[in-house]
């Protein structure tokens, strides 16, 4: 995980733990790394639960949230798979701004570590921003170039998420959308 995704999950922590009211649900914060290297700590995570996974009702990742992205704009985010359970709809219906994957033909819902989580039956999405910008998965990336306001307004967004995933029902599958 890198630094300011690191960041961004303990600002999503905070800004629960300051919260008027406790979430419903637990909320488990794993900051796995290795998911180029073929979602080395996700795994470890699904063999290891410190929950068992049958008590797991959702997966938020949380990935590339620290610069906005030009096809849906500042302060907005994006969810892979939104059209595979009722997650992207309970998020949109709670007025957060979040919107489909605009580029759904990279299958950034496959390449992500939401994708071991969903595999399980868990439903399962990766909230991002991600521009497809030229710094990707370089040396080049880095913390210099986060635009710390929409990081910031995304690490809020995303403990908004949780709050909406820890308080309500539970996302189900859509048809067969399940992996």
């Amino acid at each position: 995980m890198s630094d300011k995704g690191t960041a961004a999950l303990i600002r999503i922590a905070e800004s629960l733990a300051a919260a008027d009211t406790p979430p419903a649900r637990s909320i488990v914060f794993a900051a796995v790394t290795g998911e180029e290297m073929g979602l080395l700590g996700t795994r470890w995570y699904i063999t290891d639960p410190p929950v068992p996974l049958e008590r797991t009702v959702a997966n938020l990742n949380i990935e590339m949230i620290a610069r906005p992205d030009p096809m849906v704009g500042p302060g907005r985010a994006w969810l892979t798979g939104f059209e595979r359970t009722t997650m992207g709809e309970m998020l949109a219906a709670a007025g957060l701004p979040i919107d489909p994957d605009p580029r759904p033909e990279q299958n950034y819902y496959q390449r992500s570590d939401n994708i071991a989580f969903a595999r399980q039956g868990i439903p399962a999405h990766t909230l991002s921003t991600f521009g497809e910008h030229g710094e990707y998965h370089t040396p080049d990336d880095e913390s210099e170039l986060a635009d710390p306001e929409h990081m910031e307004a995304m690490a809020e967004l995303a403990a908004a998420a949780v709050k909406v995933l820890a308080d309500g029902d539970a996302p189900k599958w859509k048809r067969s959308e399940q992996p």
